[in-house]
């Protein structure tokens, strides 16, 4: 079994804001960009499991789109 582990798109706070665990957002246009260089490289019908904050699902959504 192989894991693929990404990372979300650039969140939207300003520049050297520690985000952690708060629940914000990604840049939708940076989202969309990352999602199509991974569709391009990881396999299909895969499931997907991905932290519920708003930046990582927005990635998830995109990837499962």
């Amino acid at each position: 079994m192989t894991l693929w582990l990404v990372r979300h798109a650039l969140p939207l706070v300003e520049k050297g804001v520690c985000y952690g665990q708060l629940d914000v957002g990604a840049d939708f246009a940076e989202t969309r960009k990352c999602a199509e260089s991974l569709q391009s490289v990881l396999p299909t019908n895969v499931p997907f499991v991905h932290s519920t904050l708003q930046r990582c699902e927005l990635l998830a959504l995109e990837l499962q789109g």
